[in-house]
């Protein structure tokens, strides 16, 4: 797997690989990402498709996406740490 392109969609980092005919699409913010596999099946057989699939409106639900992740993060982080702390009694 190689990489083919990587650049900025605004605050969102883009990598595109590509392995054969196949090609992933990672995009990453604030610590998280999403990855999109796409081939022939997806009529995606060259990069200019990929690039093509990357309008405003799938920006916008791209990060819509992320900021239900980054919630959801947060949410199971704070029941984790609550947990975690009613496990071990305090020592004083």
């Amino acid at each position: 797997m190689r990489i083919v392109k990587e650049f900025n969609l605004e605050d969102v980092h883009v990598t595109i690989f590509k392995m054969g005919q196949k090609f992933t699409l990672k995009l990453e913010w604030d610590r998280l990402e999403q990855v999109f596999k796409l081939d022939a099946r997806d009529g995606i057989e060259k990069l200019e498709h990929v690039m093509a699939l990357m309008d405003k409106t799938f920006l916008e639900k791209v990060r819509s996406v992320f900021e239900s992740m980054l919630e959801n993060k947060n949410d199971r982080l704070s029941e984790w740490q609550e947990i975690s702390r009613d496990e071990f009694p305090e020592i004083i």
